[in-house]
């Protein structure tokens, strides 16, 4: 995985549903995106789950830097 001081990548997993449920329901967001609607959690769910299984598929993640 790529590791630097701001952020790093990680597989998507089922707890990252709740994002995806997030952004599959903003509107601005699936228009500009092209992001796929989610009626409820079990949707971002599955989703969250075909992402896992695809080879190329991350997170990136911004970490918190505490000074």
């Amino acid at each position: 995985m790529i590791d630097s001081e701001r952020i790093f990548l990680r597989k998507i997993d089922g707890a990252d549903a709740a994002t995806l449920l997030k952004w599959g329901q903003d509107d601005i967001y699936h228009q500009t995106a092209g992001f796929e609607k989610f009626d409820d959690i079990k949707q971002a769910q599955k989703a969250a789950n075909q992402y896992h299984k695809r080879p190329y598929s991350f997170a990136i993640i911004e970490k918190i830097l505490i000074k």
